[in-house]
């Protein structure tokens, strides 16, 4: 071997490792800049550093095979520059949110399928610049009095339009009854539990702007419970709860290609894993696969350790009314009402999907959430609306295991306004401007 080539081998070396370790030192030097202390921490940041744990270690392994240790750099920094020039593109292509908000702005219209008994015709789903299901801008800064709607998708209202969901058709009557301009945003997402609601209460910035919280929550408490996903779900609530906006987030978290991946999956993948489509298709296919199972296996047992369940609800409850009043604003509670019942006739059953628990099963587990939610309101001194009871059971008010078409989102609307008009300030005044983005 030459002189000249065995001083060539140790600058190689130096010349790799800088390479290898380069895209880590930029990583650290970004995020240092863009971290602050609102900067949330969930399975995005676990999957970014196991990446980089992944990609160090592979290319700390390979410095005995420099060769391959150089295509394995050169295929990394690849893709690298792949994954830039597709920022860049959605960067032009795709608009950010300006802030961190239950939901990106968008208007759809869809037709509604016939899986779905008193839904019918187009749905019409907007959300406002606020990030919220709601009028625009404009009618939150000339109203008098704001309630924010929190839960789940029987708040959300995903398959009825936009007048007829009970939140909006909520904030119409309110309006009658009050003789005052009335906005109410509906900040419901599918999938979403008691500490999704804790964290959106503590993380929108517009929550101190409204003079009520009202809060429809319990069924997927249930549902983690009966899946025994609890703690899997929420290790993923930093990353579910809100969109990304630009505020106190670092920068992994406001890239676009971030963006437009998980806004893919919360719109369009359920938590069991069906396409949940825009017109409400799928339905179909999930009651065919709950029946199909009980046929084969029979109705599900009940797990074990319910008590533990509520009583980690009760402690979800009890945080998510504490974050209510750091943020200066009252919740009002309200139960979650079912189709669950003994006796449920064949033609109701052949609507559920969302448990394979015998319906009266269910309705003894959906009843011991309920009370354990009154329970906390009652010791917190806060108002709890029971609507359960004032529904009936049957497809005048609901279309599935729990959520109302559109007939049942009027039924729930009338039943709020009469009890909310009391709990309202009568003399509210907010400032006229959004906070500053």
């Amino acid at each position: 071997m030459c002189p000249e080539s065995t001083k060539r081998q140790p600058t190689r070396w130096v010349l790799r490792l800088i390479l290898l370790v380069l895209p880590v030192a930029v990583h650290f030097l970004l995020y240092w800049i863009t971290w602050s202390e609102q900067t949330p921490y969930g399975r995005l940041d676990q999957a970014v550093y196991l990446l980089i744990g992944c990609y160090l270690a592979v290319g700390v392994l390979l410095t005995f095979a420099p060769r391959v240790q150089a295509k394995y750099l050169l295929f990394c920094y690849a893709l690298l520059f792949a994954f830039v020039l597709a920022e860049a593109v959605l960067s032009l292509l795709v608009s950010q949110p300006s802030r961190s908000a239950p939901w990106p702005p968008m208007h759809r219209t869809t037709l509604a399928a016939d899986t779905m008994p008193g839904v019918e015709g187009n749905i019409e789903f907007t959300v406002s610049s606020l990030g919220i299901r709601g009028p625009d801008e404009r009618d939150f800064e000339q109203s008098d009095v704001r309630i924010l709607c929190v839960g789940g998708s029987t708040t959300e209202c995903l398959y009825v339009t936009d007048v007829d969901s009970w939140p909006w058709r909520l904030q119409t009557l309110l309006s009658q009854q009050l003789g005052k301009n009335v906005f109410v945003g509906n900040a419901g997402r599918s999938g979403q539990f008691t500490p999704h609601h804790t964290f959106q209460i503590r993380e929108y910035d517009l929550v101190s702007q409204f003079d009520r919280v009202v809060i429809l929550c319990g069924i997927n408490d249930m549902v983690r419970f009966l899946e025994g996903s609890y703690d899997r779900s929420r290790e993923r609530v930093a990353d579910e709860a809100l969109t990304t906006g630009v505020e106190g987030l670092v920068y992994y978290r406001r890239l676009r290609l971030t963006e437009v991946i998980r806004t893919f999956f919360w719109q369009y993948v359920d938590q069991v894993g069906f396409v949940q489509d825009e017109s409400g298709e799928w339905y179909a296919k999930a009651r065919s696969e709950r029946q199909t199972d009980i046929q084969k296996s029979g109705y599900q047992p009940l797990p074990e350790r319910l008590d533990k369940a509520l009583e980690r609800y009760h402690r979800d409850v009890t945080e998510l009314i504490a974050a209510c009043r750091q943020r200066g604003v009252e919740p009002i509670f309200v139960t979650q009402p079912t189709l669950y019942e003994a006796d449920l006739s064949p033609e109701l059953e052949s609507l559920l999907w969302m448990t394979k628990l015998e319906p009266a099963t269910a309705a003894s587990v959906m009843d011991a959430f309920n009370k354990t939610m009154q329970a906390v309101c009652e010791s917190e001194n806060v108002p709890c609306i029971d609507i359960t009871p004032l529904l009936p059971q049957d497809t005048t008010v609901f279309y599935d295991d729990c959520h109302f078409n559109v007939a049942g989102c009027h039924k729930v609307a009338s039943i709020l306004s009469e009890h909310l008009e009391d709990e309202l300030p009568s003399d509210a005044q907010h400032p006229k401007k959004v906070p500053a983005e």
